[in-house]
């Protein structure tokens, strides 16, 4: 009864398009001898109008002979072992690139007094939450913080500098990484975020610098 309804409904749309096309062309037709008897002479084939009634009616080519056509054109990838080439690993980068890439990771950091007075400070110390009381996480209310990624509910910082979603830290991140308090950043109406200041310490940051992320550099000390 299902399969009835199917091709009764697939014979009900088909008759409509034809007719559509029908009802097309006759009106090209009129709309042509309106514009002859106004005195405009445009002369457009009939040929050309069944070609346009033609091309409305082609249907698109099936998704089975799209990918047929899509594996023909494009070479089927083969493995490493299989080709003889050599893949990520076996030394697929260049000597040069190999010697970059470690002399980034292995980068020097030098700091100065110019970089200690950049540092900020805190007359309070910040109740940073522990296991009983975590910050609430909350992809739709929440904001993001630009030092854990974490997008939860509780105040952030705001620079007075630079005005961007790079300078909202969370409390617990402002402390522990910078040892500053964000009651007291956004009491101070010239509060620089670690951006602007250069000292942002985020490992999205210190890959931007050549340097290891801290994280890493952590477990490396650990060991």
């Amino acid at each position: 009864y299902l399969y009835a309804l199917l091709h009764k409904d697939r014979r009900r749309k088909k008759g409509s398009d034809e007719e559509y096309e029908r009802v097309r062309a006759s009106r090209i037709k009129e709309n042509m001898e309106k514009m002859r008897q106004l005195g405009i002479n445009i002369h457009i084939p009939t040929s050309s109008i069944k070609e346009i009634s033609k091309s409305s009616s082609i249907k698109a080519p099936k998704k089975k002979q799209q990918q047929k056509n899509h594996h023909l054109a494009v070479p089927r990838r083969a493995s490493s072992r299989l080709t003889g080439k050599k893949g990520i690993g076996n030394e697929a980068y260049s000597s040069s690139d190999c010697d970059k890439a470690s002399s980034m990771m292995k980068m020097e950091e030098v700091y100065n007094s110019e970089h200690e007075k950049l540092l900020g400070d805190c007359k309070n110390p910040w109740m940073v939450s522990d296991d009983d009381n975590k910050p609430l996480y909350d992809p739709i209310n929440g904001i993001t913080c630009h030092q854990c990624r974490q997008k939860t509910l509780g105040l952030r910082t705001d620079c007075n500098l630079c005005r961007l979603p790079h300078g909202r830290l969370c409390g617990t991140c402002l402390y522990k990484r910078y040892g500053e308090n964000l009651l007291e950043a956004k009491e101070n109406t010239r509060w620089a975020c670690p951006v602007c200041r250069g000292i942002c310490n985020c490992s999205r940051c210190r890959q931007q610098k050549g340097f290891q992320a801290i994280g890493n550099l952590h477990t490396k000390v650990i060991h």
